[in-house]
């Protein structure tokens, strides 16, 4: 149910104030530790806003409970953000006008002893200054005290504010959004000395309005805005706002349409959407254009295809990668079906975690050279703030952006509270150990290319006896053709692999 704050003020109470402040939207942000938090956890800074009674104040406060979309939506990089277009996104979202930012720092003097508290009451997505103080308890259990004391402070601090006229909603964030269409008012250039036949005409039936929810994928802020614009476009379309949002996965809007359903059906077809009807609810994509998947050869020439089945694919690659192949197989064939549909991922983005020399740099380079996307390799070595806006930069522009590294969080260490939020949202797609049937594969393939002649039963007795490990497989392969050069010849045989594998640790069973 959605109430207009103004017209309920009298309901909930406050019929006497005289004046109320447009509804502010409250961002409690606390540093403690060196961290900021506003809702990625929850903090007693926002449990002290949760408490405070606001049926005294003239301040009409949206403050958010902290679950669902609010973590993402809003956290501590938000509030460093100056962007009118996705602060307007945002708030309409929470049916604010402008948005509130208080903020605390605590200062603990060791364990259980005194705290400081510094306030400060900010307002507007440029975070202006209105005032400051600071707050002492003796002991870390009167924590929550203090803070209920600064809540009270700053809250005083904004009506003082309201009254005195500095704090006022920014005009551009009630500006419409981009995309709504502006109907032009016509004047009147009729003479009114010349009576005008058709002056009462017979007013028409008016046409019966429906109201429709429609699901769309909004992978991030553009896309919400892109598409409300788009259905406001649409002849016939009184009204289409947001009324479930959900970043980076499917939001429902609410639309007012002069019509039935399936003119609308066929107006967003038209449009160049796909559309599935429901009961009372439109399912829209965007039409994608037709990409080719990863390119996967069976060739009857191919000597690594003809010694083994269909269950493995060579999939080759595009001339501006590598001039190479890449072997598919249970183990790695999850991560390659994924990057076949990247088109479909609601987040832009995924992290590609595998051991060295397991071809993820290779396929990682195949991809983006197929999607025009970005890639992130070794990405533990990037710099936190250049990652961070790489992702976001991949949301905005639809490019999908691929992030190579050893592991995944957590161990993958990471220190940007922001960048860690948004890998937890990144899909994970691995490359994990091969198989015995999957190194034999790899292990006939790179024979051949170094014109090594090894017969199925040398490839089967290597297979069962080598470490799990691409690299293992490498250097296998290494040190059999050092052998076979110091030997003056290019067969392989199973007396001759033991010989020359005597002293290596890479073979899990020297004996057999």
């Amino acid at each position: 149910m959605l109430f207009n704050r103004g017209r309920a003020a009298s309901i909930l109470g406050i019929a006497g104030v005289s004046e109320r402040s447009p509804a502010m939207l409250v961002l409690p942000l606390i540093w403690d530790g060196g961290t900021g938090t506003v809702f990625e956890r929850a903090t007693p800074w926002q449990a002290a806003w949760a408490r405070f009674r606001t049926g005294g104040s003239v301040m009409d406060y949206v403050r958010p409970s902290g679950t669902g979309a609010d973590g993402l939506l809003l956290n501590a990089g938000q509030v460093t953000r100056r962007g009118r277009g996705w602060w307007r996104t945002v708030l309409n979202q929470y049916g604010a006008s402008d948005v509130l930012i208080p903020q605390v720092r605590l200062y603990r003097q060791w364990p259980g002893g005194p705290v400081i508290g510094t306030f400060t009451a900010g307002y507007g997505p440029d975070n202006r200054l209105l005032g400051s103080f600071s707050l002492r308890v003796e002991q870390g259990d009167a924590v929550p005290a203090l803070l209920d004391e600064g809540v009270r402070r700053i809250d005083a601090m904004y009506q003082q504010a309201l009254q005195a006229g500095t704090l006022r909603p920014d005009v551009v964030l009630a500006a419409p959004p981009p995309g709504t269409p502006v109907t032009p008012v016509e004047e009147d250039l009729s003479d009114p000395t010349i009576p005008d036949p058709t002056a009462t005409p017979t007013p028409g039936p008016a046409a019966e309005a429906i109201t429709l929810s429609i699901q769309a994928d909004t992978p991030n802020a553009a896309a919400v805005e892109s598409t409300e614009a788009a259905l406001r476009a649409v002849p016939g379309v009184r009204s289409a706002a947001t009324s479930s949002l959900a970043l980076g996965g499917v939001s429902v809007l609410r639309v007012t349409f002069d019509g039935d359903a399936a003119i609308l059906t066929a107006a967003l077809e038209a449009r160049g959407w796909q559309v599935q009807p429901g009961d009372g609810v439109l399912r829209i994509r965007r039409r994608a254009a037709p990409v080719a998947p990863l390119r996967r050869v069976r060739r009857r020439d191919d000597p690594v295809a003809s010694r083994f089945g269909p269950a493995f694919l060579l999939l080759e690659l595009p001339a501006g990668a590598r001039q190479d192949l890449f072997l598919v197989g249970p183990s790695n064939e999850a991560a390659v079906h994924h990057l076949d549909h990247w088109e479909t991922w609601p987040v832009k983005a995924a992290l590609l975690v595998g051991p060295r020399k397991s071809g993820r740099t290779l396929l990682a380079r195949s991809f983006v050279a197929r999607s025009g996307g970005t890639i992130a390799d070794d990405a533990e070595r990037w710099n936190e703030t250049e990652l961070f806006h790489a992702w976001n930069r991949a949301q905005s522009e639809g490019q999908p952006l691929l992030i190579v590294a050893d592991a995944p969080p957590p161990i993958w260490r990471i220190g940007l509270p922001d960048l860690r939020s948004r890998m937890g949202a990144t899909p994970v797609l691995r490359l994990e150990a091969p198989d015995e049937l999957l190194i034999e594969t790899l292990l006939q393939y790179l024979f051949d290319r170094k014109e090594l002649v090894a017969a199925p039963d040398v490839v089967r007795w290597l297979a069962r006896r080598v470490e799990r490990s691409h690299l293992a497989v490498l250097r296998i392969v290494e040190a059999l053709e050092e052998d076979a050069m110091l030997r003056s010849t290019r067969r392989l045989t199973i007396p001759t692999a033991r010989a020359a594998l005597a002293s290596s640790p890479l073979l899990l069973d020297r004996l057999l």
